[in-house]
């Protein structure tokens, strides 16, 4: 599964001393499971939080894709 690509990535990453950051492709979708991966820095989510602010305005895009981060942290 490419999820599974992407945690034995970080790992990867993390062996080498590398800080590892996530992003590009990152949506409501799917950010919890990717943001739910143990030692990934920082997450870059650019595109969908702007397209969905454009309906929602920034601060309940904002909101929501915290949100969603924080649960898949627990």
């Amino acid at each position: 599964e490419e999820l599974q690509r992407v945690a034995d990535g970080v790992a990867f990453g993390l062996a080498q001393g590398l800080i590892v950051n996530a992003g590009h492709g990152l949506h409501y979708h799917n950010v919890e499971a990717v943001a739910a991966i143990k030692g990934i820095n920082e997450l870059n989510i650019g595109h969908a939080l702007v397209a969905h602010a454009l309906f929602v305005g920034f601060k309940a895009a904002v909101a929501e894709m915290k949100a969603l981060i924080v649960a898949a942290a627990r």
